[in-house]
């Protein structure tokens, strides 16, 4: 009895292994995976292979997405984000919002999403200029630990 009791204790210890192996591979996995989706978000960035994006019109007051300039950074941000779907580089971000009447600079939406990513919890930084919602991040983390 003691030799199967011997036995058994190594399988188990073997299990273990094992495990710890998954799991490390796992979370492996899952930065690769965050790692293909930011390379796939800057690279297919026509803005930052010199390319104009004359696919978005220009809105105008009353069309559906116009933002104006009566909304905050943040928000218009927020607003750009949500309809892409996607992280976005902060240039992509700025020809967005320009096409949707807000007049603002590119220094302006930096600042406003270095300081909302360190002091709030809207934005998720993804890259160098590339951002996020904080949700879309918790949502995958939820999804990974599920």
């Amino acid at each position: 009895m003691n030799e199967v009791d011997d036995a058994i204790d190594l399988l188990d210890q073997k299990i273990a292994e094992y495990e710890e192996k998954i799991e490390a591979l796992n979370e492996q996995r899952e930065r690769l995976i965050r790692a293909k989706e930011l390379a796939r978000a800057v690279l297919n960035e026509p803005i930052l292979e010199g390319k104009s994006d004359d696919s978005t019109p220009y809105l105008k007051p009353g069309d559906p997405g116009w933002i104006g300039n009566d909304v905050s950074i943040g928000d218009a941000v927020e607003r750009v984000l949500r309809a892409e779907g996607t992280v976005l580089h902060v240039t992509w971000i700025h020809d967005r919002l320009i096409k949707a009447g807000k007049r603002v600079e590119i220094p302006s939406i930096v600042s406003t999403l270095v300081r909302d990513w360190n002091g709030k919890d809207r934005f998720d930084k993804q890259g160098r200029n590339v951002y996020g919602l904080k949700e879309w991040t918790r949502a995958k983390e939820r999804e990974a630990t599920e």
